[in-house]
């Protein structure tokens, strides 16, 4: 920023908006108590149009944990900021047509608010043409460029809705477009066009392997006919979070994880992911599972040479809270399957990724009761097949 705009910050005027709020205006946005045109979010940044612009796109990357001072933002989410100015400052350069722009993250000197956040201001354009000289009846000296930023900056009026609703669209759009992993991704040609194979019939279990005499069960499966993009890491990931599921707390895990045995030719293999509800909070709501109990799920690939259907296996649970030592809850494997089935069916969406999930029961795919399954739990031998499709 120039010195005239960095001088003005410094006694900024709060919006009138933010005056009656108690704490962080931008903590608010991001619980969704606050207005705000929203262009960007992914699981640790938001990106939001400013309500004072100082021109037209002028936008602010907010981390979505409150740290007054980007000294002391913790290095994940130092990155992820990172990742978003990037790409939103590519999007507003493609949706305004100019490449030209002003970033800038202020530390307390010139810092409206006490949460760190990054301004991506487009610059002014200085290719119109002047009028031509027989048009002009009076004689004035031509501004500087720094005379027309200072009258620029000291004119700006608050957001207009209209033409930030209008701007919210084009931009996303662009955003969009540099999500491929979440997006798209090509089904490989050795993938057989079925749902699932049974995993009992290449030897394989419907349980996963707690120990070497029991396990959790298998209860959902995402059909390998979904969308490839869904059937990936990231995509999974991604779906998960349109369910209130995240990553794991601080990404620790206690505990080994577990394997399973898809009988599709590749033995037992460790789960791919594990992920935890998160209580409608990416960030640290799944700390909050930890405590208090909650729903988790394994995920299991099953893409080996005797059987590459593409699926996802899940085994889902709800555990009891830490006091209970996180046992599973009774008759936990049947609740933990049936919640997360009802989240998922129909229409869910994160990230500007919407899907659209239909559930087909399968009943007395597994042998009903308590044989075999960790902690003697009884279920009902049901599995649920997802096909879940992503709707551009």
């Amino acid at each position: 920023m120039t010195s005239f705009i960095i001088k003005a910050h410094e006694h900024r005027p709060i919006p009138s908006s933010w005056k009656q709020d108690s704490d962080c205006p931008f903590c608010r946005i991001i619980r969704g108590e606050g207005s705000a045109f929203k262009v960007y979010e992914d699981e640790l940044v938001i990106a939001v149009l400013d309500i004072l612009p100082l021109r037209q796109g002028h936008t602010l990357v907010i981390p979505m944990t409150h740290y007054s001072r980007v000294s002391e933002l913790p290095a994940e989410f130092a990155a992820a900021t990172g990742v978003a100015v990037s790409k939103v400052a590519n999007a507003l350069a493609q949706a305004l047509n100019n490449t030209a722009l002003n970033i800038v993250c202020n530390q307390e000197y010139a810092q409206a608010v006490p949460h760190v956040h990054y301004h991506i201001i487009p610059a002014p354009r200085f290719d119109t043409p002047l009028p031509p000289a027989d048009k002009v009846d009076h004689v004035v000296k031509p501004l500087t460029e720094k005379e027309m930023h200072k009258a620029e900056f000291e004119s700006r009026n608050e957001l207009d809705d209209d033409e930030a609703a209008e701007l919210v669209q084009r931009i996303p759009a662009v955003v969009l477009a540099h999500l491929p992993t979440i997006l798209s991704a090509p089904t490989p040609t050795s993938q057989a066009n079925v749902p699932f194979f049974t995993p009992t019939d290449g030897g394989g279990s419907w349980l996963d392997s707690v120990t070497s005499d029991v396990g959790e069960p298998l209860n959902v499966v995402i059909s390998g006919l979904s969308s490839p993009a869904v059937l990936t890491d990231d995509g999974i990931t991604n779906f998960a979070h349109a369910l209130n599921f995240s990553t794991e707390c601080a990404g620790l895990h206690l505990g080994d994880p577990q394997s399973a045995n898809l009988g599709d030719g590749n033995g037992p293999v460790n789960q791919t992911i594990l992920l935890r509800e998160d209580f409608d909070n990416a960030i640290t709501g799944t700390c909050v599972e930890s405590l208090i109990g909650g729903e988790h799920f394994r995920v299991y690939r099953q893409n080996g040479t005797m059987g590459n259907s593409g699926a996802l296996f899940l085994a889902v649970s709800h555990e009891q809270s830490v006091i209970q030592d996180h046992t599973i809850s009774p008759d936990g494997y049947d609740i933990g399957r049936d919640d997360l089935v009802g989240r998922a069916t129909g229409i869910t969406s994160f990230g500007h990724v919407t899907y659209n999930t239909t559930a087909q029961r399968i009943p007395n795919a597994t042998a009903a009761g308590s044989q075999g399954v960790n902690h003697g739990i009884a279920v009902d031998g049901t599995v649920v097949l997802l096909t879940v499709n992503i709707l551009q």
